[in-house]
């Protein structure tokens, strides 16, 4: 038995070790971990900065080559406008020179080629009259009636062996006959010229293209290309995504030379013409490799460092070992929670009441950074503690909260004393009488909350009233305006009536919901609807509904209110004089971009006179109350009557 127990004491601290090596190995694992996922994440990090490069660029480049092109289109038809107002050819030609001189870098050449093919005007000063009946834009503009301006691909020019884009227009008579074509030689070199002025990186390629192939201009390192040269093939070809409007943004091998770029392809606003930008894949790399060889560096030398350290923690554990053991029975022996911690914070010996307290076995916190059970929110406060600590000698009655392996906290108040490298702290757990205080806090707040609120509600309370008796003074002024008989006077009673109860409605609704500020429209629909039905007695009416669930604050819903009061009361006082018919009230309630659609319609008799023409009360309040709000009226009466009413964005909001 001695053999045996000698043999345990031997290897008690070798046991007590293993959580460190535990712990080392973990670390060391997370942080090769994290290594290797920076190293990937630079990698796409320097992939995404090449992207929005070529992005950017691309979107700088067709922004300026959208607005030459519009230059160019507005010059022509300018250029047309002249031309069709009766100007000579010989007064043509010097405004074309003048045109193409102040604009030589943009136009080679700008010609009037009339209905037969012949150049009648151009900018050159001296010309021979040639034949272009036969060029594809010619027959074009003379077989299509568009006036739109067309663009060719690149052509070769016949006379100037150099290359130009075709830009041309249609000619008419006053008859609006073809009379002929408007030419402009565009320098397709033009373009380049911004493209140069970009300072591209090695290996950046630039030009314009169609969907067919055709180059129409293009840098490679600062060189123009052959514009004789097509693409080869396109990115959707590799894979990579392409938008239905040709944009396309990824890294593919290059239709012109087969290397592997950076690309982003976008079309020209309103033109089948696209701009691509493409940066070498390698270039971009080359950074990236070397700093992966930084980082593989640094990890080495801070595995080292985590090696070192796990050993000079197991030797300081061991040293230790033997104090801890003198510790044990006066730490057995406290109510309170007792602790010895490093000025570092790690705990190093606690009694069995942090056990009881959170929950965990000593073995979880012995060993183990105090800090890794405060609440995240107590964190910067035990920080500032724990320099206190070191300038005054002493902390007492410090409050935070510590985590029980449950996940729940406890609040633990605290006694600190330090001693050389070590702190000495005595603990109390106080988390119920916490909690006692919180809440006698919140009911107190609660009450105060409370107060204040029904002090509100009874000035806004008295708002609406008045604002409503308001409203209902001036609609019983109006009907005592049409009253002059008896009956009349019995009938006006009851529409008002009808009315005051759309408006009781909306705060009946109003002050059944907490807030007191929106109510739903789609049950305040319903409502008004089936109680004007039972006043009326019309039960061989069916009322069809199709409402979305929206909310409007009082402001809106009454003037509502008493809109659907008139039209309904209408509709079943006007709307179905033959009893035998099928009769049905519909209303739809939905939510539009920006503004709310009320719809009231039925498949009555129609109106007897146009919808526009009503007089009414009924109707006059109903236009008074559709502007008030901000709305707009449509009236139809095809199949019946009706209604639609647009109210704009902020009188209504989905639930």
């Amino acid at each position: 038995m001695a053999i045996w127990r000698d043999t345990l004491k031997s290897r008690t601290p070798a046991l007590q070790k293993q959580p460190v090596l535990i712990l080392g190995v973990l670390i060391l694992l997370g942080t090769w971990s994290i290594t290797f996922w920076v190293v990937r994440k630079d990698y796409q990090l320097e992939r995404g900065r090449g992207e929005d490069y070529t992005r950017n660029l691309a979107t700088v480049l067709e922004k300026h080559a959208s607005g030459t092109f519009s230059q160019i289109e507005s010059s022509l038809l300018l250029l047309r406008e002249n031309w069709e107002g009766g100007i000579s050819p010989e007064e043509m030609s010097n405004l074309l020179q003048i045109f193409v001189a102040s604009r030589s870098s943009l136009f080679n050449l700008i010609s009037v080629i009339d209905a037969l093919g012949q150049v009648v005007a151009t900018n050159q000063p001296d010309f021979d009259p040639t034949f272009s009946g036969d060029r594809p834009f010619f027959l074009h503009h003379r077989e299509s009636p568009w006036r739109g301006p067309l663009l060719g691909e690149p052509t070769l020019g016949r006379l100037t062996g150099k290359w130009y884009l075709p830009v041309s227009l249609r000619l008419e008579d006053r008859e609006g006959k073809f009379s002929g074509v408007l030419l402009a030689s565009v320098n397709p070199f033009y373009f380049s010229g911004l493209f140069q002025e970009l300072q591209m990186d090695r290996g950046t390629l630039i030009y314009l293209f169609d969907r067919q192939g055709t180059v129409y201009t293009g840098l490679k390192d600062g060189h123009e290309l052959d514009l004789a040269r097509g693409i080869t093939s396109f990115p959707d070809s590799t894979g990579h995504e392409v938008s239905d409007k040709g944009t396309f943004s990824g890294v593919a091998v290059s239709g012109f030379d087969q290397v592997r770029r950076i690309q982003h392809h976008r079309p020209l606003r309103n033109r089948d013409i696209h701009v691509a930008v493409e940066t070498d894949f390698s270039f971009w790399m080359q950074r990236v490799s070397l700093r992966r060889s930084y980082y593989l560096i640094m990890q080495i030398i801070f595995s080292a460092a985590v090696i070192l350290g796990i050993a000079h923690l197991r030797q300081l554990l061991a040293s230790r070992e033997a104090a801890s053991r003198e510790l044990d029975r006066f730490f057995s022996s406290a109510i309170d929670l007792l602790c010895i911690a490093t000025s570092e914070g790690t705990l190093l010996r606690v009694n069995r009441e942090w056990e009881k307290t959170l929950g965990y076995p000593l073995e979880e916190i012995e060993n183990t950074p105090f800090l890794s059970f405060v609440h995240p929110d107590d964190l910067p406060e035990t920080l500032r503690m724990l320099e206190e600590l070191k300038s005054r000698g002493r902390v007492e009655n410090f409050i935070n909260r510590y985590r029980r392996k449950d996940g729940q906290y406890r609040y633990i108040e605290w006694r600190t004393r330090p001693h050389g490298d070590l702190l000495y702290a005595a603990a109390r757990d106080i988390t119920d009488r916490i909690r006692t205080e919180q809440r006698l806090r919140a009911a107190e707040e609660e009450l105060r909350q409370q107060l204040t609120e029904k002090e509100t509600l009874l000035g806004e309370l008295n708002h609406r009233v008045k604002n409503n008796l308001s409203v209902v003074a001036g609609l019983l002024n109006l009907q005592a305006e049409e009253v002059e008989s008896p009956e009349e006077a019995v009938n006006a009673l009851v529409k008002s009536r009808d009315r005051i109860m759309a408006m009781s409605v909306v705060h009946q609704m109003l002050y059944s919901t907490r807030d007191c500020s929106s109510i739903s429209l789609a049950e305040y629909i319903r409502e008004i609807s089936h109680h004007l039905a039972h006043a009326h007695g019309h039960r061989r009416i069916s009322l069809e509904f199709d409402l979305e669930e929206l909310f409007a604050g009082v402001e809106t819903a009454i003037p509502l209110g008493i809109i659907l009061n008139e039209l309904i009361t209408n509709a079943f006082k006007h709307a179905f004089p033959d009893p035998r018919e099928e009769a049905t009230l519909r209303m739809t309630l939905s939510q539009h971009p920006t503004f709310m659609r009320l719809t009231v319609c039925d498949n009555g008799s129609g109106f007897q006179d146009a919808p526009s023409e009503g007089t009414s009360l009924g109707m006059t309040l109903v236009r008074m109350l559709v502007k008030q709000i901000g709305g707009t009226l449509t009236i139809r009466n095809t199949r019946g009557s009706f209604f639609q009413i647009d109210v704009p964005e902020g009188g209504s909001r989905r639930s």
